[in-house]
Formats: C-alpha cells, structure tokens, sequence
C-alpha cells in the first residue's frame, strides 16, 4: 500500500468513526424541539377566561392583575383557557390574600377536561404545596399517600408572592415554584385545558377571599 492510499485510508476510518459516534450520541427525532411562548399577559385587559365553581364565584381584572374570589367558604373556583393543549408549560405569579384562622389554597391546573378529570398544582397560605390527579373516583395524589398538604422552604407563605410552574404533556408532569423543582412524575397527562383555581378558607371571612394572578405565561412544545 502506497502512503497516498494509507493516509486516505486513515482519514476515511476516522470519518467512519465519528458518524457512528455521532449517531450513537445524536438525539431521536422525537426529541428534538423547543418551547415557545404561545401567549403572555399581565391581566390588564379582559381576556378569553371562563369563570367556572362553586357558589359566589368572583373574577376581576385591576391594576395588580387578574383576581379569582369567593364569598362562600370552603368551595373550588376555576378560570379556565377555552385552547385545548397536549404538550404545555404554564407559568403565573400568584399572591392569596392571608387566611387568618384555616388555610386556604391555590394553585394551576392542565389537563382538564372537566370537573372531575384534571392535574392540580396547589399552595396554600401556609407555604405548602399538593399536587394530585382528580379522577370521576375521587383525588389521586403524586406526592404522598394522601391528599395533604406538605411543607416546602421554596413555597412562601401569604400574603407573599409565588411564582408556580406546570409542564403537562405525554412526558409526564413537572412542577416548580421560585424556581425549585418540586415533583417530576412520568406518567403521561392526557391534553386539556390549563387556568388558574382556588379554594376558599372552610370557614366564611368577612369578606370574599382570594388570589391575584399576574405575569402568566403558557409555552407550547414545538417540533422542528
């Protein structure tokens, strides 16, 4: 072999070799994409959101943000985005107002389909987080074997301000709050709707108790 033809030979073995390895390290092509902003609002304007709930069930835009409320203790409100979504991220400040004498809560939702079909991401106005699947028989919790609520140093008491994040999709399901992952749960969450809820205070206040939302942000997962 002359050493033309052995010098072509390394360097075709050595192309060789980093196409394989290249192929060995290169993500599928299911896996390849992006998040990209779908939508952003501060709640200045009146937007598509339907009000759904229990009795005395309030919405209001202001200055701060979008208000959810309730006159009535102890019942589930919800404003919903009429989209529906498979793969989606849903990010949103929220602020409670403080509950003096029993915990109230709040939180996002993804994957609703209706009343009794979707993922809850709460906080309560203690600095404690849930997170559970509502199902026609009832609350399947992913982070305990019930559905209370647990401490977490990132989750910040009322009436101080939270920054929650749900990710839904055929990947599982992700949460953070401030920044800090809290659960990671591969089990796939069926598409659906994504909005903002609340439960009131068990006991009646003087007046109606709720959350400020503000700087929301919803990202779509896109596939080149």
């Amino acid at each position: 072999m002359t050493l033309d033809w052995l010098w072509c030979w390394w360097i075709g073995a050595f192309l060789a070799l980093v196409g394989w390895l290249g192929g060995c390290t290169a993500p599928s092509s299911a896996r390849l994409g992006a998040w990209h902003v779908q939508w952003w609002t501060d709640f200045h304007d009146p937007g598509p959101w339907v009000l759904e709930g229990g009795p005395g069930a309030l919405a209001s835009y202001g200055s701060d943000g979008y208000r959810l409320a309730s006159v009535w203790p102890n019942v589930d409100v919800w404003s919903l985005h009429p989209a529906v979504y498979a793969t989606v991220r849903l990010a949103a400040h929220g602020r409670a107002d403080r509950a003096t004498a029993f915990p109230a809560a709040y939180g996002l939702i993804c994957g609703y389909r209706d009343g009794h079909h979707f993922v809850l991401f709460a906080l309560n106005t203690w600095g404690e987080y849930a997170v559970a699947v509502r199902t026609s028989q009832g609350w399947k919790p992913l982070h305990a074997a019930d559905m209370d609520f647990r401490p977490h140093p990132a989750v910040r008491p009322a009436p101080q301000d939270n920054r929650m994040m749900v990710e839904c999709g055929d990947t599982g399901l992700r949460l953070w709050v401030n920044g800090r992952l809290l659960t990671a749960v591969d089990e796939p969450v069926p598409q659906g709707q994504v909005g903002m809820w609340l439960r009131t205070p068990p006991q009646s206040a003087a007046a109606s108790w709720g959350v400020v939302f503000h700087d929301l942000t919803l990202w779509t997962w896109q596939r080149p």
